[in-house]
């Protein structure tokens, strides 16, 4: 349905009920397709929903970039994750697309305008740290005792830590 024209000056009694019918008309139906469209169950609902998304005071702003403090742990930890993905004879490229879809580190990437990138840029830096070797010997002591449920906890609690702060 279109919105109704605006009546001129010299409108009879008749065409302003008429109007006023049509405009209220109007007004239902398109309150009616904005209720379903945000899929909200009252008028009070929708008058939130919309003030959340363009009223500037009451617009909920998406956070730019990742928030996360990148440690020292947290970078060897990955470049470690990376290794030994790449050591099961997968490219580099597609151990880092495993990491960035796997669910802790898709967690720690999902307010990053450029994962890969942070990814790559994160791992440079992790690999250059003595902690490195050492996280790498962590994982082997892991896997020789079959224990990566409890390797898999720990890089849960790490990058649940890093999001907490």
């Amino acid at each position: 349905m279109k919105k109704p024209k605006p009546l001129g000056l010299l409108a009879s009694k008749s065409e302003i009920t008429t109007a006023i019918a049509i405009e209220k008309e109007y007004s239902d139906e398109l309150i009616s397709n904005l209720l379903t469209e945000y899929q909200c169950s009252s008028l009070e609902n929708l008058i939130v929903v919309l003030a959340e998304e363009f009223h500037p005071k009451y617009k909920i702003k998406n956070r730019r970039g990742t928030k996360v403090k990148w440690s020292s742990f947290l970078k060897a930890l990955l470049s470690s994750e990376i290794s030994r993905l790449q050591k099961k004879n997968q490219p580099r490229k597609s151990a880092i697309y495993e990491l960035m879809e796997s669910k802790p580190w898709a967690k720690l990437l999902r307010n990053s305008k450029e994962p890969y990138e942070l990814i790559i840029s994160m791992d440079k830096q992790g690999r250059k740290l003595p902690l490195y070797s050492a996280i790498n010997s962590a994982y082997k002591l892991a896997l020789l005792e079959d224990e990566l449920h409890k390797w898999e906890e720990m890089i849960n609690s790490s990058i649940d830590e890093a999001l907490d702060k």
